[in-house]
């Protein structure tokens, strides 16, 4: 997906879970759990990711762990 239609896509979008969630990708790059919980109250990011993905945000994961715990880190993936 390239910028100018994430950019539209935010613009259609409500005040919602995935709208907090993919503006903070375009801020910041990436999300974690911990982060939409905090930053966007979003307690279920698997599931937001999901509903963007459906909506064809091209969106990355890779698994990070520390002591034993391990979760899935979210990011944008933006065309040219």
């Amino acid at each position: 997906m390239k910028k100018e239609e994430i950019a539209a896509l935010l613009d259609s979008m409500g005040d919602c879970q995935e709208r907090k969630i993919l503006q903070y990708m375009v801020d910041h790059g990436e999300i974690s759990p911990l982060v939409a919980l905090n930053e966007c109250g979003c307690f279920r990011l698997s599931a937001r990711i999901h509903d963007l993905k459906d909506r064809g945000v091209l969106i990355d994961r890779r698994m990070e762990d520390n002591d034993g715990k391990r979760w899935a880190v979210y990011s944008l993936r933006v065309a040219a």
